[in-house]
């Protein structure tokens, strides 16, 4: 059973409009539009999502991290791959420097722990 959005949203339609005018990334214009949608059409939740192309459950999703964490959060692609390197770059260089040294290299992992240390 689909229900009325129950959800108030903080920010007005120049607000939006001036939000939705900077993004490029096609799902963070559903997301901007299912905003729209929600304060001037007052749809059910359902007819929400299918207008904004999305599932019912992404629409859920999104409200609920709006409701928690505001527009900002709402819009945020979270960045995917690999996290950066724990060893800082200047350290990389002088270690990778060290490795490469045939007269001052290291004996093995626990020296380069040590070393880094």
């Amino acid at each position: 059973m689909s229900y009325k959005s129950k959800i108030f949203i903080k920010e007005n339609s120049s607000e939006l409009k001036k939000i939705l005018s900077t993004v490029t990334i096609l799902v963070q214009k559903q997301k901007k539009g299912l905003l729209n949608f929600i304060k001037y059409a007052g749809l059910k939740q359902e007819s929400l999502a299918l207008k904004t192309g999305v599932s019912p459950r992404t629409y859920t999703r999104w409200l609920k991290v709006y409701q928690e964490k505001g527009i900002d959060e709402l819009i945020k692609i979270p960045v995917k791959g690999r996290p950066p390197s724990v060893i800082p770059t200047a350290v990389h260089a002088e270690l990778s420097l060290r490795v490469n040294d045939s007269l001052n290299s290291f004996k093995g992992y626990n020296e380069v722990e040590e070393w880094i240390k």
